[in-house]
């Protein structure tokens, strides 16, 4: 659990337990996020995806390696080779120099699971490969806060209490960008989208546990800014002068 100093003006008594636990199933994602969004209550973060690195020991001849095992690879466009597995659902950037990224998994272990096959279909092309350095990079995950923001009060906070990082300039981006950490330093090295619906995108973490604790400090952070409505933001330069 997350803990706050008391004194902080922003631990206003959020509820964050169980309900938070992390939704990976992809056929319940969109069925859960509306339905809190129709109920008004915080939804479970939904991992959208993981993003997991590896370096398989040697260099590749990417035009063999794409030939035998049906890849992507057109050099002029792009310096790696495009594999896709169907399960689990994942794109691979495999590299000459051996280092692999891996996108779209659901969760770490499909992440892992993926490396592996590629790994493997490496292997049968080139006998010398390695699986070594593998590690997870980035998990990307989305929720709903159970209410709609006044992200314009929410800038305002942030400044007045010294956090220069939040960005929100809804004539470029509709949503209030700022780094978690920034206010509660129990949380984890996170960045943050939040949008006035109550729609909230985190990224930068490294486990479902960082991700876990991000979003419990979003919900204690953003709770004092809640209203009953979309606060629609107007532009100053369409006023009368």
């Amino acid at each position: 659990m997350l803990t706050i100093d008391s004194s902080d003006p922003m631990a206003s008594g959020v509820d964050v337990s169980d309900d938070v636990a992390l939704l990976m199933a992809r056929g319940e994602e969109d069925t859960t996020l509306l339905r809190c969004r129709e109920e008004g209550t915080p939804s479970p973060m939904i991992i959208k995806n993981c993003v997991a690195t590896a370096y398989f020991g040697t260099s590749l001849d990417l035009e063999e390696l794409s030939w035998k095992k049906h890849g992507e690879f057109n050099p002029s466009s792009f310096a790696a080779a495009i594999f896709r597995l169907q399960t689990p659902a994942t794109t691979a950037l495999i590299f000459a120099s051996g280092m692999v990224v891996c996108c779209g998994a659901p969760s770490e272990a499909s992440a892992l699971v993926a490396i592996t096959k590629y790994y493997r279909m490496v292997a049968d092309v080139s006998p010398y490969a390695l699986c070594l350095n593998v590690a997870i990079q980035n998990i990307v995950g989305t929720g709903h806060l159970g209410h709609h923001l006044n992200l314009d009060t929410a800038l305002e906070w942030l400044q007045s209490q010294g956090y220069m990082n939040g960005i929100y300039d809804p004539e470029l981006f509709p949503g209030l960008r700022f780094v978690p950490k920034d206010v509660l330093r129990a949380s984890p090295v996170t960045k943050v989208m939040v949008f006035s619906e109550g729609n909230v995108v985190i990224c930068g973490a490294k486990t479902k546990e960082d991700l876990r604790v991000s979003w419990l400090s979003v919900r204690e952070i953003l709770l004092p800014f809640a209203c009953e409505k979309k606060v629609r933001f107007r532009f100053d330069c369409l006023k009368a002068v």
